[in-house]
């Protein structure tokens, strides 16, 4: 009887813990899906001010954009977990930034004394 409950424990024990692994690795994927997709826009916007194709302007509006995404996001881990809704609006906020980054870079503003 003792044996049963023991090996009961120990596979409850194993489950949990695997439970717990795969939970931090999903935990995980979304951090780094953002923060890598944040590292592309930031070079983006580098690039788009490198090459002319960005004004000062642009570029400081785009900055502001970023800052404000990652403020929002530093609020949302706030509590140490993101949820469902917080990483759809973290998402449509990378988004709009990804389009505006997009239009700026190819609306032909550009400093054309620079190149």
């Amino acid at each position: 009887m003792q044996t049963k409950m023991i090996a009961a424990a120990l596979l409850l024990s194993t489950l949990g813990t695997a439970t717990l692994a795969t939970t931090a690795n999903a935990h995980e994927r979304w951090r780094y899906a953002i923060e890598k997709r944040e590292a592309k826009q930031h070079h983006l916007i580098y690039q788009g001010r490198h090459s002319g194709a960005l004004t000062w302007r642009e570029t400081v509006m785009l900055r502001r954009e970023q800052i404000r995404i990652a403020r929002m996001e530093h609020a949302f881990r706030a509590d140490g977990h993101l949820s469902w809704s917080e990483r759809q609006a973290l998402r449509y906020a990378q988004d709009a930034a990804a389009n505006h980054i997009f239009h700026e870079r190819n609306d032909r503003e550009g400093r054309h004394y620079w190149r």
